[in-house]
């Protein structure tokens, strides 16, 4: 069972939480409040012993690429929103057959630039 949205928020981000009346946590990088939060919250999680998915929302190539520097922490991740868009207004790393290979980024971080045409 998961936690719903805004009772995981509430839980995760509360120092009085005493453990989940579930089995895993489904954190989306953008709801959580940036990297660092989401950091945290993974780290909340498991120390109640729940299992961490980190999925997303229809999102820019660059926002994936950041999630993605999370994924040694994670037990599933579903990054594809990206996939989703028309065009995406960055250019980041290349995602081909829909994977992240953060060795493949130009520049620090994620490699977003903002396209120009």
């Amino acid at each position: 069972m998961s936690l719903d949205r805004r009772r995981q928020a509430l839980m995760l981000r509360s120092p009085f939480y005493r453990g989940p009346p579930a089995d895993i946590a489904n954190l989306k990088l953008m709801k959580s409040g940036g990297l660092r939060e989401a950091r945290r919250m993974i780290h909340v999680a498991r120390a109640h012993g729940l299992a961490v998915m980190l999925g997303c929302m229809i999102e820019s190539n660059a926002s994936i690429v950041a999630a993605a520097h999370l994924a040694p922490l994670l037990d599933y991740a579903d990054l594809d929103g990206s996939l989703l868009l028309a065009e995406d207004p960055y250019a980041s790393a290349p995602l081909p057959n829909g994977r992240v290979d953060l060795e493949d980024i130009s520049r620090a971080g994620t490699g977003a630039q903002r396209r120009t045409s």
